[in-house]
């Protein structure tokens, strides 16, 4: 029989001795331990240092089970094997520390204690997580109405919009919201105007008794001319929107009392506007409207002194009416020369849109591939040979008949034609320009006949409508406003 020999000292055994898992012989623990061989503390087995599990507290196991068994368990963030009574078991998952379940996405819920997933958490930037809204509304933390976020209660600020107050987080608060000039309110960006007031200090001094209802109209008179006279003279009738100002009130009354103005002027509500006022004018000839400048300047000086704008106004438009009467005494004169107008204008819908600074949009549509034809005389498409062109007064009924408000050239006025294509503006270059246009077009298409309409080029057009446009200072606006816009 061979000798038993200690592995670490050499030792014969005659008496007791251990042997650990893989054979080896040692004569006690202490020569066990000195190879590198532990006692499992569960099972009591012993075996070699590099198989066994060792607990953060020196406890060796010699395997899972054992470590499980004896009331150890293995973190699972960092794989450190720790008493389970030391640890935190969380969703079927063990941690040795708070460090290891937070680098794992888990985090105790700073109101009630509960773990929570960091996926599943509220967690305000720069505070702790909640678990629930109902936790984090107790811990004084609240949402931001306007971005969502999660913030402490101390960190936000009261916002005016759509009606009623809103909590906001400081970031939002510094960079969407400003305050009203006026009542000194937090509001948001999109509910203060150009000069920094809010709707309700707007509206404060609303009211004006020369400002009067949509479709209101005092009795007509004429500027600059006989509109009896056999052969009248153009008169131009003008609707300016203006929008976006406060103490519209005061802003009308200002306008009432300029010297001239309200005998050439009227003021009305629009139902398209947020706050505006309508300036319409008198049926006046473009010479009286040029003599009127000096009451034009002085609109301008009421409108900037209580935030009013046209042109970026938002959907504020400049109407101008040109008289029927101007084309013709008989009813199939005046539908012609409208007829012609509202070709140009389909025809060159580009270069107009340009001019305007008005897309085609709903509330001035040019109708372009409209087709006025009678479908029973000619077909709408491949006319024949043999078929003849409808004579134009029977094109010019059509159109009169398949009129529509909204359209660039409105027909429906039974006294008037309606240039509705231009945008507002209190730039009275502009505005000028405009009216010569309108001045131009109707007198360019009254000299030609309806073939000229449909065979002219842009170039040849707009020369001509500036060489007809009837007073020189509008005829410069003109030019000076085709040659800004790159139009000729």
């Amino acid at each position: 029989m061979d000798a038993k020999v200690c592995k670490y000292c050499g030792t014969v055994l005659e008496g007791e001795y251990i042997t650990a898992e893989d054979g080896t012989i040692f004569c006690d623990e202490g020569c066990a331990n000195a190879e590198g061989y532990y006692y499992c503390e569960e099972c009591r087995k012993v075996i070699p240092a590099e198989v066994a599990i060792e607990a953060d507290d020196g406890t060796v196991f010699c395997c899972e089970d054992c470590a499980r068994d004896h009331g150890y368990d293995k973190c699972e963030n960092c794989g450190g094997w720790f008493p389970t009574d030391d640890g935190y078991g969380i969703d079927d998952s063990f941690y040795c520390s708070y460090e290891c379940a937070e680098g794992d996405g888990w985090y105790s819920c700073e109101y009630c204690g509960e773990w929570i997933h960091e996926d599943d958490a509220i967690h305000p930037e720069d505070g702790p997580y909640f678990c629930s809204e109902r936790c984090a509304d107790r811990s004084d933390y609240t949402r931001c109405e306007r971005c969502g976020e999660w913030v402490s209660r101390y960190d936000t600020f009261t916002v005016y919009r759509n009606g009623g107050s809103e909590t906001w987080c400081e970031d939002c608060y510094d960079n969407h919201s400003c305050t009203c000039q006026s009542c000194g309110e937090r509001y948001d960006d999109d509910e203060v105007d150009w000069d920094g007031y809010c709707e309700d200090c707007r509206r404060d001094d609303d009211h004006s008794e020369y400002l009067h209802s949509y479709g209101y109209c005092p009795g007509i008179r004429f500027f600059g001319g006989n509109h009896n006279a056999p052969k009248p003279p153009m008169f131009l009738g003008v609707e300016l929107e203006t929008d976006g100002g406060h103490n519209r009130g005061d802003y009308c009354d200002e306008l009432h009392h300029i010297e001239g103005f309200r005998e050439r002027f009227w003021m009305t509500e629009d139902g398209s506007l947020n706050n505006g006022v309508e300036i319409t004018s008198q049926p006046m000839t473009l010479a009286h409207h040029i003599e009127c400048l000096e009451i034009y300047e002085q609109i301008k000086d009421a409108a900037d002194s209580y935030g009013f704008r046209s042109h970026d106004g938002g959907y504020c438009g400049l109407h101008i009416h040109v008289n029927r009467s101007w084309f013709g005494k008989s009813t199939q004169v005046q539908d012609a020369g409208g007829y012609k107008v509202m070709r140009l204008m389909q025809r060159f819908e580009p270069q107009l849109m340009i001019f305007s600074r008005r897309t085609n949009d709903e509330w001035c549509r040019y109708r372009t591939g409209y087709d006025y034809t009678p479908k029973k005389t000619v077909p709408k498409i491949n006319h024949k040979p043999n078929e003849v062109e409808p004579p134009l007064k029977e094109k010019a009924e059509r159109m009169k008949y398949e009129r529509a408000h909204s359209q660039c050239l409105n027909f429906q006025h039974s006294n008037t034609y309606e240039f509705r294509i231009f945008r507002g503006t209190l730039k009275w270059s502009t505005y000028f320009a405009c009216l010569g246009l309108v001045d131009g077009i109707c007198r360019t298409a009254v000299a030609h006949g309806s073939t000229w309409v449909e065979d002219v080029d842009w170039y040849t057009l707009v020369n001509e409508i500036v060489e007809r446009c009837s007073e020189k200072y509008a005829k410069e606006c003109l030019e000076s406003f085709l040659d800004e816009k790159g139009l000729r």
